[in-house]
């Protein structure tokens, strides 16, 4: 190990301005990549608590129409939802939620309204994603049309209510809304970037429409399905669409129409857009790759002639051309190399010291996984395209130089 060192050192030191050229390009240009493909992972990968992101569905709020193509309206109850969703072959589980919303909260009516984002959700909603309790447990309410009674919250809005770091707020009554809630549970922040699992409060889930408006069909539903392993989404669609038919052919005065399907990745970035965001991430990558590599070929391309008097005075003294280019190689190898792992530092200290502004981080924590910081094939196929780069512009004229007659090379021709 203290030779491989001592011939890495050797091969940086031998020309320190071409090796220094080819460690910035490469770090500039792997930082760059790793910040971008970091971002990318934590907003889609499967971390808790929605540890299954890669199979989840969001369904659009739904469209609600007269039967005779009039008086549309827009939203979800009940009715539909279970008509058309549960029990669905290839779906392994389902659930729902409200809209997220800003209400104010209390420790008591006369304490001063503090304004958390909170949303209703069913006491399923804690089985199908991964919240973890620090105190308590979640609330076992269904859903029903009564007065919410209970709740459970965030650590930070515990700590906010309780005006203490303790947090202590598990079985006292807090106001919501300025009506009286009883806590069950304290779970662990959870950063937007969750943008299913996020909510300061989370209340048992309520309103489920109104039985004398539009059929009973309207309400707030916010639906999510998780497909079973190996499931295509056309294939739940396709369904959907057949139990749809049957269910609007009941002789209501109104109709019911699920209007959008997301996966996860679609819902996230360019949601009812024609835009592909792998699409978009994988030109990016791509321009971040190719801007610093034209900055790296003039420096090395301006810095290569300037050894060319170098390899002819190697040649002089027996060089083969051969043992010219593999030492040119190695050095550039031996730079990329470098170059790469400080690009990849760099890339991790951007992201963990911009987490808060990155991921729009309020309350909560992203944590950071190995597989999340290290993407192993995307930082090989980033070192890779670098070492290419360098290899090519760095070869190139040294096999024309070396080829050519010595005193040519001298002349720097």
């Amino acid at each position: 190990m203290k030779t491989f060192f001592r011939q890495l050192v050797s091969l940086l030191t031998g020309n320190p301005l071409h090796s220094a050229i080819i460690i910035v390009g490469t770090a500039v240009t792997i930082a760059f990549v790793m910040v971008v493909t970091m971002i990318y992972n934590f907003r889609t990968a499967d971390i808790a608590p929605e540890s299954d992101r890669s199979r989840l569905v969001h369904l659009g709020t739904g469209h609600i129409e007269r039967a005779n193509g009039t008086e549309h309206s827009g939203g979800m109850a009940k009715v539909p939802f279970d008509a058309l969703f549960v029990d669905l072959p290839g779906v392994e589980d389902v659930t729902w939620s409200s809209y997220l919303q800003s209400v104010p909260f209390a420790m008591s009516r006369d304490d001063r309204q503090l304004r958390l984002f909170c949303k209703e959700v069913p006491a399923e909603w804690f089985k199908f994603f991964d919240y973890t309790f620090v105190a308590g447990k979640p609330f076992e309410t269904a859903g029903t049309s009564k007065d919410v009674t209970e709740a459970v919250i965030s650590e930070t809005a515990a700590r906010k209510l309780a005006k203490d770091d303790s947090g202590n707020v598990v079985g006292k009554t807090i106001y919501c809304n300025f009506k009286p809630v009883m806590v069950r549970g304290v779970y662990k922040d959870v950063s937007p970037v969750f943008q299913s699992a996020y909510s300061d409060v989370l209340l048992p889930f309520r309103y489920d429409g109104l039985p004398r408006s539009h059929d009973g069909l309207m309400g707030n539903r916010l639906g999510l399905l998780k497909l079973a392993p190996g499931t295509e989404l056309d294939d739940v669609i396709a369904e959907v669409a057949r139990r749809e038919k049957i269910f609007n052919s009941q002789g209501r005065d109104y109709v019911f129409h699920m209007n959008a399907y997301y996966d996860h990745t679609n819902f996230t970035f360019f949601r009812d857009t024609m835009i592909n965001p792998r699409m978009v991430y994988a030109l990016l990558v791509a321009v971040l790759l190719l801007v610093p590599a034209i900055g790296i070929a003039g420096l090395v391309n301006a810095q290569m002639q300037s050894r060319y008097s170098e390899m002819a005075i190697r040649k002089t003294y027996g060089a083969t051309n051969a043992s010219i280019i593999r030492r040119l190689f190695m050095e550039n190898l031996a730079s990329t190399l470098v170059g790469a792992v400080a690009g990849y530092v760099i890339a991790a200290i951007v992201v963990i010291a911009g987490r808060s502004w990155m991921f729009g981080e309020v309350t909560g924590a992203v944590t950071f996984g190995g597989g999340l910081l290290l993407n192993p094939l995307t930082l090989l196929y980033a070192t890779l395209a670098c070492l290419v780069l360098t290899t090519v512009i760095t070869l190139i004229p040294a096999r024309r130089a070396v080829t050519q007659k010595i005193y040519i090379t001298l002349k720097g021709e």
